[in-house]
């Protein structure tokens, strides 16, 4: 999704990882799309480009028509944003509004975590975890190191689209969205064959974090109006 999170070292933090990520070579038409993705892009997961990112989101909302009669904010501007850090496919993620934390997130490289204004941590388990851990390499853009195939074309946000299925070993399918010229990614699908657990995130933009280096810069959820847009983020490069 847009940033995430922070890392160990890259091979600890691979090492951490072998019991949750199975790595499989994508087959030859899916590596097609991935490929001209990474050109796209202009690094992927593992490539040593990008060693660590902090980034800083913050919502848009659609402005509401004027309403005299509802009573202002006590506290004030909740100034809310949130502030990642990652490092691969570690990350750490905390939602801050009027000054305090209200909420983190994250990966260990073993465990998926979240916890709550105040301090109480709990470890994510069965679906909630699998659809994390597949939303977390997507955003790594560790697509090489898991099973994936083609699937049908399709159209997404009303562009062509050329659709790879990303299938974790321990995760959750998705059907991942690519533009069929740019080979940009427009979003993605989790468990797109169940209704009941199915969702998707648009990618509505990608920035540069360095010449020829993209990240994606601003995504909305479902039929959501908000867009979620980096509004800073500061890169540590190889070299």
């Amino acid at each position: 999704m847009v940033h995430r999170g922070f890392l160990s070292p890259a091979a600890a933090a691979f090492g951490l990882l072998l019991p949750i990520v199975s790595a499989a070579s994508p087959a030859d038409n899916a590596a097609g799309v991935l490929a001209k993705h990474k050109m796209y892009m202009g690094w992927s997961y593992g490539d040593g480009t990008l060693k660590s990112a902090r980034s800083t989101i913050e919502a848009e909302r659609p402005t509401p028509s004027p309403r005299p009669s509802v009573t202002p904010d006590p506290l004030g501007a909740a100034n809310a944003k949130t502030i990642e850090l990652r490092r691969e496919l570690l990350y750490r993620s905390n939602s801050i509004a009027y000054g305090l934390t209200i909420d983190s997130e994250g990966f260990t490289g073993a465990v998926f975590w979240r916890s709550n204004v105040n301090g109480q941590t709990v470890t994510r388990r069965l679906r909630d975890a699998r659809q994390a851990l597949t939303e977390d390499i997507i955003a790594a853009e560790a697509y090489f190191e898991v099973p994936c195939t083609a699937r049908p074309d399709a159209k997404f946000d009303e562009k062509n689209a050329v659709v790879v299925r990303v299938s974790p070993a321990t995760g959750s399918p998705a059907d991942a969205f690519f533009d069929r010229e740019s080979g940009a990614l427009l979003g993605y699908t989790v468990d797109p064959d169940t209704p009941s657990n199915r969702y998707s995130l648009h990618v509505l933009s990608h920035g540069e974090f360095a010449p020829g280096k993209r990240y994606v810069s601003s995504v909305r959820f479902g039929t959501s109006k908000t867009t979620h847009r980096v509004t800073s983020s500061r890169e540590r490069l190889a070299g």
